[in-house]
């Protein structure tokens, strides 16, 4: 029977047909979410178990190196001119670096963005979901940047940050732009 407040050909069952296609929406939205998740978990659980078995190089301990052994930031940043990688990463190891921490601080940093790099990439919906793991779980991904504990998952993690702000539905240019003025 039709709805007298709606126009003559909307009827109850178009609307319960409706009201269904929207519970479904939610529920795939809600599956997809999930299974987003699950990915990023197994993507977690094997770079912490990769991390296990990783060799440190020279160029990820010059960088901590630089940083512990700098007596104040500005003589740190005067021996980053002779480093090809920006200065921010320097920045956030030069903390733990002078309250005695361990080595093991690059690899919590570099563990943290390489997730959130994950998480980036795994959300964009633009991608087909294939894709998308194909890059996370791709050598790029999981080894040069998530598992060398360097500058470049960092970079990364602020340039795709910067193209999601400028790629969403309501683009922020201003966070887009402090992000890409980080990143280098």
């Amino acid at each position: 029977r039709c709805l007298s407040d709606w126009s003559s050909d909307v009827c109850s069952s178009d609307l319960q047909d409706v009201r269904g296609g929207l519970a479904e929406m939610s529920t795939s939205a809600a599956s997809d979410r999930v299974k987003l998740l699950s990915i990023l978990c197994v993507f977690a659980a094997v770079l912490a178990f990769l991390y296990g078995r990783h060799e440190v190089f020279g160029d990820e301990a010059q960088a901590w190196l630089i940083a512990r052994d700098s007596r104040n930031i500005l003589e740190m940043l005067a021996h980053l001119r002779y480093e090809g990688h920006p200065a921010l990463w320097y920045l956030l190891l030069y903390i733990p670096a002078h309250l005695g921490a361990s080595f093991l601080w690059t690899r919590i940093l570099n563990y943290v963005f390489s997730v959130a790099l994950a998480r980036l990439i795994l959300t964009e919906r633009r991608l087909v979901l294939f894709l998308r793991v194909l890059a996370v779980f791709g050598i790029y991904m999981t080894f040069h940047m998530g598992l060398m504990a360097r500058n470049y998952t960092l970079s990364a993690l602020l340039l795709v940050g910067a193209a999601r702000c400028l790629r969403s539905d309501r683009p922020r240019h201003w966070l887009a732009m402090a992000l890409l003025f980080l990143a280098i």
